[in-house]
């Protein structure tokens, strides 16, 4: 029997320690990937379906993807956050906040990524004790999150598989059917029965994604994005961007940059 090959799993998109933080004020934040704060100072607060949780040292905060959430501070704090996505993962659970208390070995690489400075040297140390932290956090999440499909239709895979791989191609369901020797309405209805949402709705969320992540990149004009994403300009970019994630463009990536 051949071995089992994994996909990759973990993706860091940004990891930073922040001291000092004085402006952490944000409403209704929402986006594709998750993303783990830890405060070693009081002073801060997150707040999810209307609760405020208090934010302190003896914690993890773990945000799944798409989970609406608001932020406040009362004086200024240090802060570690990671933003990154655990590869696939159950979409059809309700995301929900995550409080982790720290444990003996998530504490060692929290102090260790507070001392290490910023620079290029230190990038690939800071992204192994990222992923020491992320993996040590992830396998204490219940499993059910990361529980896939036993058996998902091997036509629906490999359209997946195809949309996963060109996610700034556009590809309408006529090809995405024909790829897969189906018709177009047989192939729409067991996509949607495999997967929970359509296959255009799967592709745009796929390139809101990726769109997040060119986002964070300061020097990516949205025009710029809107194309290199397949859009046909920043408008109609903007209207799916705030149709997926509730905000527009230009405040995700204010928000994004801030932590």
């Amino acid at each position: 029997m051949l071995p089992e090959s994994f996909p990759s799993f973990l993706k860091i998109h940004s990891l930073r320690y922040e001291r000092e933080i004085d402006f952490w004020r944000y409403r209704d934040v929402v986006t594709p990937y998750w993303r783990l704060y830890w405060n070693e100072t009081p002073g801060a607060w997150l707040e999810v379906e209307g609760l405020r949780h208090p934010m302190g040292p003896e914690n993890l905060y773990l945000l799944p993807g798409y989970l609406r959430f608001s932020t406040g501070q009362k004086s200024p704090f240090h802060q570690l956050y990671l933003h990154f996505t655990p590869g696939e993962w159950n979409t059809r659970l309700p995301p929900r906040l995550h409080i982790l208390p720290v444990g003996q070995e998530e504490r060692e690489c929290l102090q260790r990524l507070a001392a290490l400075p910023d620079g290029s040297e230190t990038r690939q140390w800071r992204a192994l004790l990222g992923l020491a932290l992320l993996s040590g956090c992830l396998v204490r999440l219940p499993q059910e999150l990361f529980q896939l499909p036993a058996q998902v239709d091997s036509r629906v895979r490999k359209a997946c598989d195809w949309l996963r791989g060109h996610r700034r191609q556009r590809l309408g369901n006529d090809a995405l059917a024909q790829m897969v020797h189906m018709s177009r309405n047989g192939f729409v209805r067991l996509f949607h029965r495999e997967m929970g949402e359509s296959p255009q709705a799967f592709a745009r969320r796929l390139r809101i994604e990726e769109a997040c992540a060119l986002l964070h990149l300061r020097e990516r004009t949205l025009e710029e994005v809107a194309e290199e994403m397949g859009f046909a300009d920043r408008y109609h970019f903007s209207r799916v961007f705030r149709k997926l994630l509730g905000i527009s463009p230009a405040l995700f990536r204010k928000q994004a940059l801030r932590g």
